[in-house]
């Protein structure tokens, strides 16, 4: 927690205190917002008029900063959650794409799933795509004829 009682006077940040005078601020608060012991931010409040805060002020907000420092905290972890399930989701979204194309090539002749799939590794380093972007395009080549001799 910092406290700063008269900005015209306060020393510890001289170009702070002559930046914040300037601007007409005597006073201010600041405290840390801690979740788990990493320091995620800070939250501040300023004054025009010098010693605005006192003691009691800075237990209000000690208060504020936890409660905010849960919020914010609850928030970015919610959101992490989200990008990682979109990844999962996608990735399998993915699997299931190579998959299929490379059980094209193995009806095509490919002699296992390892070398199927190497063939699609191959046509990716070869053309600079994916692999992803390779086994769809070679699935928007499977025609209606292809499916029906399929003895799946």
């Amino acid at each position: 927690m910092i406290r700063v009682d008269d900005a015209a006077g306060d020393r510890r940040w001289p170009k702070w205190s002559e930046a914040a005078t300037q601007l007409g601020v005597r006073s201010a608060l600041s405290a840390p917002l801690l979740a788990g012991g990493e320091k995620i931010g800070a939250i501040k409040l300023y004054a025009l008029q010098a010693g605005r805060f006192d003691e009691h002020a800075e237990q209000v907000m000690v208060l504020f900063a936890r409660q905010a420092a849960i919020l914010l905290t609850t928030t970015r972890d919610l959101a992490n959650a989200r990008a990682l399930s979109r990844r999962l989701t996608d990735a399998l979204a993915d699997r299931d794409v190579v998959s299929q194309a490379a059980g094209v090539l193995l009806g095509r002749g490919a002699p296992d799933r390892e070398v199927a799939f190497a063939e699609l590794v191959a046509a990716a380093e070869r053309s600079g795509r994916s692999v992803r972007e390779v086994a769809v395009e070679l699935l928007a080549t499977v025609t209606a004829d292809d499916a029906d001799s399929s003895p799946v």
